[in-house]
């Protein structure tokens, strides 16, 4: 299972968000994702972990939207 960490940031003109979800496990960040809107426009950025590259057998769990903001 994961933890999932967000934040807003920002002003009346330009806002930003940010969610981490870190692997309780493992402790590694398996998504992370970044939104923002200006007076000027909006975008969003994704990385998810969808596999690891080691000799050891580890599956990804799931995650989970919480839905909180």
């Amino acid at each position: 299972s994961c933890d999932k960490y967000t934040t807003k940031e920002g002003s009346v003109a330009a806002q930003v968000s940010y969610s981490f979800c870190i692997d309780k496990e493992l402790g590694i960040c398996l998504k992370w994702e970044v939104s923002g809107s200006s007076l000027e426009g909006s975008g969003m950025a994704t990385f998810e972990c969808t596999q690891f590259k080691t000799s050891y057998n580890i599956e990804l769990p799931e995650v989970e939207e919480s839905g909180e903001e």
